[in-house]
């Protein structure tokens, strides 16, 4: 999972009229309460750009613990709704942080994209901010991450309902797509696997989704062999591909959120042995009948940091890695394997640093020039703005 990340995105100006906010509605799966507000101060470096319109509100989902069954959230929207589309950002870890900073948002908006960063806040003062949490009192209940996740996908169904602005929706029309950081990964894809969320254009994974399954993170020896598949790019063609790594899935040093999103004592994951909770059940990849990897309409594309070894394209030296490759890898072998999407592309980063889920700082040897691998947050903004497409209507 994630430290912190730097990429790429955008911002366009809006001026927006609001009818009828404040009222309950249904957006499926939960029920969500949205009032138009000022942008909070935030802790962090990023904080919401002086253009952003910020709108507050709750969700309410019926298969959370009744104790906090209520998540707050707050949104800034950036850009003009009707020009090419609208792109929704979730960040890393509990998400009450911003990991796009106003170099990405403003480069999505010169590309005519408008965006959404959304943080997690608590519904209440002393409530619980991150979005995977759904019960509070540590041990008292075991909660479930898949069940938490309602929250992202019932945001995301409201921002791309049908209305316009004046109907208090953000989005108008063009590409209806999302990115998210390591964490904020997950949030999309348990939307797309768990909650039907099957209408998006395009989605950008940064490393991740790191909890594709769980059960493989907490305690397991599993290991990947990350990028030996057909999806995988690793160089240029005609030219030798820097090719694919081993990657354990068990979590280094994220544990402790595991431990915290799930409701359970300190040390459970990591060492569970069998003996945790069932944390296959509430993972992306929880092989029940009702999961979904069928995506065709979705442009699918993931990018993970390699690990130290072979890097002749790129050169440079590789950190060690985490587990969020192999997770990542985890997933698109479900949609290669069992599902579909419009297109898959997983995309290996050389050179992740500071951190080793840094792939905006990384370099892409899949796009390889000649003399040098340009850096992932500019690759990646060029594949969401060339992926972010609303289908052909037909006549």
């Amino acid at each position: 999972m994630k430290t912190f990340i730097f990429l790429a995105l955008v911002v366009v100006c809006i001026t927006i009229t609001l009818t009828g906010w404040g009222n309950a509605q249904t957006a499926g799966p939960g029920i969500i309460t949205i009032n138009q507000g000022s942008c909070p101060s935030l802790s962090g470096m990023n904080q919401f750009p002086s253009n952003s319109h910020c709108f507050s509100g709750t969700i309410s989902c019926s298969n959370v613990h009744s104790d906090v069954a209520d998540i707050g959230f707050t949104f800034g929207a950036q850009g003009t709704s009707g020009t090419n589309g609208t792109i929704v950002l979730f960040s890393h870890g509990d998400g009450t942080t911003l990991d796009f900073d106003n170099t990405v948002l403003s480069n999505y908006n010169q590309a005519q994209f408008g965006t959404v960063e959304v943080i997690w806040q608590p519904a209440s003062p002393g409530g619980l901010a991150p979005w995977e949490q759904s019960a509070s009192g540590t041990g008292t209940v075991t909660t479930i991450i898949k069940h938490a996740a309602c929250r992202p996908a019932t945001l995301l169904n409201w921002i791309f309902s049908p209305g316009n602005i004046n109907d208090g929706h953000i989005y108008g029309s063009g590409g209806k797509c999302a990115e998210g950081v390591s964490a904020g990964s997950a949030a999309i894809a348990y939307s797309m696997a768990q909650y039907n969320v099957n209408y998006l254009d395009a989605v950008e994974f940064l490393s991740g989704p790191p909890l594709s399954d769980i059960s493989k993170g907490c305690g397991g020896t599993d290991q990947a062999n990350v990028c030996s598949e057909s999806f995988c790019h690793s160089a240029p063609l005609g030219m030798t591909p820097e090719g694919s790594w081993t990657d354990a899935f068990a979590y280094s040093q994220q544990e402790g959120a595991i431990d915290r999103w799930t409701n359970v004592a300190p040390h459970t994951c990591g060492n569970s042995n069998g003996s945790g909770p069932n944390y296959l059940d509430m993972s992306i990849v929880d092989n029940e009948s009702d999961s979904t990897f069928h995506y065709p309409a979705t442009a699918v594309s993931i990018w993970v940091c390699a690990s130290p070894g072979n890097n002749s394209i790129c050169n440079g030296s590789n950190p060690p890695a985490n587990n969020s490759a192999a997770e990542a890898d985890y997933f698109a072998d479900q949609i290669a394997g069992f599902g579909s999407a419009r297109a898959l592309k997983l995309f290996r980063v050389d050179g992740c640093t500071p951190t080793n889920e840094d792939v905006g700082n990384g370099f892409v040897p899949a796009f390889y020039n000649g003399t040098t691998c340009p850096k992932g947050n500019t690759v990646i903004a060029h594949d969401m703005a060339t992926e972010c497409q609303a289908p052909p209507k037909h006549h």
